[in-house]
């Protein structure tokens, strides 16, 4: 039960002046966080008490000594709270440290090599250059599929005057490991590079005469005033793990106070 005091130092007595109990046990861990007059944060870090079949983590705010809420999940011991204390709101303001951007696109389906290749477009939109990474997976991601995958993908990036660069086979490449975009196979391809803004479009296909499933991905690496703003593609589309996917990665929004606490949501 939480239990406020008033201390007199010179007479060495305590008073309680405010106690709350809603018949909870939680032995250790716990505690209440004063947050103004008669309004309180209580946790109950273990309720249900040591030794219980059905410990709950257990949040109690109380607003001129009355209750507003009652908030409890399923917890082992002291791992989800410990000394909880409440966050105003009303200090931080929403900001969107990667522009609410695009980090990740991309796009898989059945490829194979000339008119079956895979095509992807993207643009780059803003005043700098964008560093990105593509890769163009098949082995990667075979144990997730049931079909056979591209043996040997390789990827070729234009822009409106031609083509810029290609890749067959992956080679080292520092950005990449720093990244955690090492593919999982040599046989696979991938292009660090730096792009004006434009418009720009990758062909993956297979460089054996077979066709499998690939996976073509395209991350940003730099945050900057640039970003990727669009992804289409073309491909195959047939059923099951054939049909034609496509994916992307948004960046979350934080609330950051005038203190500097950054809280994502």
């Amino acid at each position: 039960m939480p239990r406020k005091y008033l201390i007199d130092v010179a007479a060495k007595t305590a008073t309680e002046v405010w106690n709350y109990d809603q018949n909870t046990i939680s032995d250790i861990c716990s505690g209440a966080y004063e947050d103004g007059a008669n309004n309180y944060l209580v946790d109950y870090a273990i309720a249900g008490g040591l030794g219980s079949s059905d410990t709950m983590a257990e949040l109690v705010g109380l607003s001129g000594g009355q209750k507003v809420f009652d908030y409890a999940f399923a917890t082992n011991f002291c791992e989800k709270i410990f000394n909880a204390a409440p966050i105003h709101l009303e200090e931080f303001e929403a900001t969107a440290p990667e522009d609410g951007r695009l980090g990740n696109i991309s796009g898989r389906s059945r490829v194979g090599s000339g008119g079956n290749a895979m095509i992807g477009g993207f643009v780059v939109r803003g005043v700098d250059r964008k560093e990105i990474i593509i890769r163009g997976l098949g082995p990667t991601i075979a144990p997730y599929l049931t079909d056979a995958v591209v043996t040997n993908p390789k990827i070729t990036l234009y822009d409106s005057a031609g083509q810029i660069l290609a890749n067959d086979d992956y080679g080292p490449n520092s950005l990449v490991t720093a990244k955690g975009l090492t593919p999982g196979s040599s046989s696979e391809s991938v292009l660090a590079t730096s792009l004006i803004p434009g418009n720009y479009t990758v062909i993956l296909e297979n460089s054996n005469v077979s066709s499998g499933i690939g996976l073509l991905e395209i991350y940003e690496t730099n945050r900057d005033e640039s970003h990727l703003i669009d992804l289409s593609a073309r491909g195959q589309v047939v059923s099951s793990d054939q049909v034609l996917i496509g994916g992307c990665i948004v960046a979350r929004v934080a609330l950051t106070s005038s203190s500097g606490l950054s809280v994502p949501v």
